[in-house]
């Protein structure tokens, strides 16, 4: 695969997203001041097995499209209005182990940041997740996502997250899903399932 020039061997681009704006608006008297102006760039790569994703967001926005284009996740957090600061999160996942079907075992963790004006605000995202198989009959997997606030020196990250999987040869085997909700508050943990 090439991209930009570059040869990337073994490695599958899944998802590209983008977002560019250069703007000015008008200012006191005839002059003009700027306006939004922002850079935006997520996406995931798979290579040999792994994978990564990751994502960046700089700029100033007047509604949230721009940054939700990058992490739709973070809608509920900001609230209405625009943006104004910088965001980047990065994940990856790994194999463990991988004997086909019989066994295999893969994680996963992601952590990012961002910082808006006016406050400032400082805020960030936790992600978890891991997948097993066992025996070609059973297949759990499990992730949570945890977003937060700092709050004086604090930060509180609240979130849920899903465990599903399923035991037995579909269509005779049995499926089951659970949601979780947890979240983080000055060094202790609430996890309701």
């Amino acid at each position: 695969m090439s991209i930009g020039g570059f040869e990337i061997a073994g490695a599958e681009v899944e998802e590209l997203r983008g977002t560019v704006k250069v703007g000015l608006a008008p200012g006191p008297g005839s002059t003009l001041v700027l306006g939004e102006n922002y850079v935006g760039l997520g996406g995931s790569v798979r290579i040999s097995g792994s994978g990564l994703e990751g994502g960046l967001f700089l700029g100033k926005s007047c509604d949230l499209e721009p940054i939700l284009l990058i992490n739709p996740q973070l809608g509920d957090l900001l609230g209405g209005g625009g943006f104004a600061g910088a965001y980047v999160f990065g994940a990856g996942r790994i194999p463990i182990v991988d004997f086909g079907c019989v066994f295999n075992l893969s994680a996963g963790v992601g952590a990012g940041a961002f910082y808006s004006l006016p406050g400032p605000t400082w805020g960030g995202i936790m992600q978890c997740s891991a997948r097993g198989e066992a025996l070609c009959l059973i297949s759990v997997k499990g992730e949570l996502t945890l977003i937060g606030l700092k709050q004086g020196d604090h930060f509180k990250f609240s979130g849920q997250g899903r465990v599903k999987g399923k035991a037995g040869v579909c269509p005779f085997c049995k499926r089951f899903s659970k949601t979780v909700r947890a979240t983080y508050s000055r060094g202790s943990w609430d996890v309701d399932y």
